[in-house]
């Protein structure tokens, strides 16, 4: 049943609920305070009936109210909010009763009638309870099939409570001494009392065929309303036996004379229904079943064990100091030292072996992590993040990692993410730190309790993890900033090479052509002038040639317009050695291409300078996601990255865009010099 804005009158009925329940309670404990005092009431004190029916209200009234206002359309919640003002009500008529006819004494009819009114009103809590378990979880019946138990839920509890009614006889402690004014005689007749009989038991049996419901529920139920019905049926547990303890009570009379036994275990048992319901309903730490059996049991055993390990070293301590003064005080000194060192590794390996009954799936998933931060895995290559996917369950989990000095969410490999989300994402913290958040637990898959299990198990592998991420990103973050700061240098390239095109370059070719049309004019040009301005025509020629070459090397236009193919083969084209080429024409990211181009014109100018080479073979390839260039010779080898700064300079340039730059080269076996670069296919 979906979430819905609760209206004015969901406000205005529980605005009426925190009024009268609050109100009701104090005025019944003030008629009980006020008539204690009197002798002839001492019988009649109401206290202990009263606890018990504060914790049943309150429950019933708390819980009532919370999925009223969550979950309006539920009937559920104003079953139990109807059934804490009839609790209430009750405590209130009982200490005005008491007052009435034990200590006024007028003969008043009207509270013997409400006195006798008052004696079968339990049979309407008993209906709204056998309602509320068969409407639970989503707030309709299991199926059409149980039509007819809803409607004899309806009928048979105002059936017994009018055949109480006319029942003849005393009424119940503390008032036996009044006679029930709306007793008729013939109600003492053997059918009619087999028929009060039957219907004064009949609530409670109908009250358990609802809990019934919940197990047929439970066996076409999904995982998460399976364990809704867990809870509800943890609390329906003391319905078969209170019904027990009613009619052993009501068989063999002891009732009537401990009725405080009945209203304490009533207190209780109508507690336990609306808190369990309440939780099964509103889906609130839904998972942590598991958790509240094993540390129940574990704490029952503890105590167990370790009293009666305190007693044995309180007697033993007393035999074998009977000599000394103070024996006793020195055994209980012993015991109490011992109990205390051995409480905590006692609780822990105690709580161990009940987890392993009680909740194995939270014990294996711990003892997996615990098994990998001892390294006592099978598994060296395991990561924590696989371990806790397997942990949980959880095939889909990602862990992030929070670096608070620079306030952001990392991977493993220092990458940062936008952070998890709210939903579906645990935060995992240690020493009031939060170190990672785990994202991707399905959520009926991961229990809560186990998921803080685990996470507290793997929080000290997770902090050091979280270190290395720290690590990873700071070099990436090294890696970007020089990636930046060859991206700047090239556009600075760049810049020089267009400033060399269009401006030196253009004005010496001007000069040219000056020179040469001046030659050309067809005046009479002495010999020596004519020679002269030849030779700077020559010069200006050369200037202009090496100008070219510069700006090539900065970076070549071609490069720019048509890839590192062409520009590759514009390379070859002015390199005096035989040069085989096998070229990948598609075209990459500008950095890479830039780089690459670098790689290849160190690598020549090294074949053609310094390794007295006479071929070389030039190959490109794109596989796998990964871009290779490879430049190879048959020269004298021999080269190191620290022979100088051209190769170290061209591996920090390749570095800078996240390749890698190989150098084979032994000596008079020739130099192949390999750049591999990440990018898309």
């Amino acid at each position: 049943m979906r979430n819905t804005r609760p209206s004015w009158t969901s406000f205005a009925a529980v605005s009426l609920w925190i009024i009268a329940v609050p109100a009701g309670l104090g005025l019944a404990f003030g008629i009980d305070r006020f008539i204690r005092d009197y002798p002839q009431t001492k019988d009649a004190w109401l206290t202990p009936g009263l606890y018990s029916l504060v914790v049943a209200a309150a429950a019933c009234g708390s819980v009532g109210m919370v999925i009223a206002l969550r979950r309006p359309r539920h009937p559920v919640g104003w079953l139990f909010l109807t059934l804490s003002l009839l609790i209430t009500t009750t405590g209130v008529v009982d200490g005005w009763l008491a007052y009435a006819l034990l200590v006024q004494r007028d003969g008043a009819l009207l509270p013997r009638v409400v006195a006798s009114l008052d004696r079968a009103e339990f049979v309407f809590w008993l209906q709204i309870l056998a309602f509320a378990l068969l409407l639970t979880p989503t707030g309709h019946l299991p199926s059409r099939r149980w039509r007819p138990v809803a409607w004899l839920i309806a009928v048979v509890p105002p059936v017994g409570f009018l055949l109480i009614l006319v029942t003849p006889g005393s009424l119940a402690s503390p008032l036996q001494t009044e006679q029930n004014v709306l007793g008729w005689s013939l109600a003492d007749s053997a059918p009619f009392s087999v028929a009060r009989a039957g219907a004064g038991f009949g609530p409670t049996l109908l009250l358990v065929v609802a809990a019934a419901s919940l197990f047929v529920r439970f066996r076409g139920a999904e995982p998460l309303e399976r364990q809704q019905l867990k809870w509800v049926a943890l609390g329906a547990a003391s319905i078969p036996l209170i019904g027990v303890a009613q009619f052993v009570f009501v068989v063999t009379h002891v009732g009537e004379d401990r009725s405080d036994v009945l209203g304490a275990m009533a207190g209780v048992f109508l507690a336990a229904i609306p808190i369990a319901t309440g939780v099964a309903i509103l889906q609130y730490r839904l998972y942590d079943l598991g958790v509240i059996l094993s540390r129940a049991v574990t704490w029952v055993i503890l105590t167990i064990a370790l009293g009666g390990l305190y007693v044995c070293l309180v007697l033993l301590a007393g035999v074998a100091f009977s000599g000394v003064g103070d024996s006793s005080a020195i055994g209980v000194g012993l015991a109490t030292a011992a109990v205390a060192l051995a409480f905590s590794p006692g609780r822990r390996r105690l709580q161990d072996v009940v987890d392993r009954r009680f909740n194995r799936r939270r014990w294996d998933a711990v003892r997996l992590v615990t098994e990998f931060t001892g390294r006592r895995t099978n598994e060296p290559r395991a990561t924590i993040d696989a371990v806790l996917a397997r942990a949980l369950q959880a095939p889909d989990l990602s862990v992030s990692y929070y670096l608070a000095g620079r306030a952001i969410w990392v991977d493993a490999g220092g990458q940062e993410e936008a952070g998890p989300s709210l939903l579906g994402s645990f935060v995992v913290e240690r020493d009031g730190r939060v170190i990672a958040a785990l994202s991707g637990i399905p959520p009926d898959g991961g229990q809560e309790s186990t998921v803080r299990a685990v996470a507290s198990a793997a929080a000290p592998e997770l902090e050091s993890a979280g270190l290395r991420a720290e690590v990873r990103a700071q070099v990436l973050e090294v890696q970007a900033s020089r990636g930046r700061i060859v991206a700047a240098a090239d556009r600075e390239r760049r810049r020089i090479e267009r400033n060399l095109h269009d401006g030196a370059q253009q004005r010496l070719v001007t000069i040219a052509l000056e020179l040469r049309g001046t030659l050309a004019s067809g005046g009479e040009t002495p010999a020596p002038v004519r020679a002269a301005v030849e030779r700077s025509i020559a010069d200006l020629h050369l200037a202009l040639r090496e100008l070219r070459e510069l700006a090539s090397g900065l970076h070549p236009a071609i490069l720019s317009r048509h890839g590192l193919a062409a520009a590759i083969e514009d390379l070859a084209d002015r390199v005096p050695l035989p040069v085989t080429l096998e070229l990948e024409e598609r075209r990459l990211p500008g950095d890479i291409e830039a780089a690459g181009y670098f790689v290849a014109c160190e690598a020549v100018a090294n074949a053609v300078k310094h390794a007295g080479a006479t071929t070389l073979h030039i190959r490109t390839a794109r596989d796998n996601g990964r871009f290779t260039l490879e430049v190879a010779d048959d020269g004298a080898g021999g080269a190191t990255f620290d022979g100088g700064h051209g190769l170290r300079g061209l591996a920090d340039r390749v570095d800078a865009v996240f390749g890698e730059l190989i150098l084979e080269s032994p000596p008079r076996g020739g130099t192949r010099v390999r750049a591999e670069f990440p990018c898309a296919s």
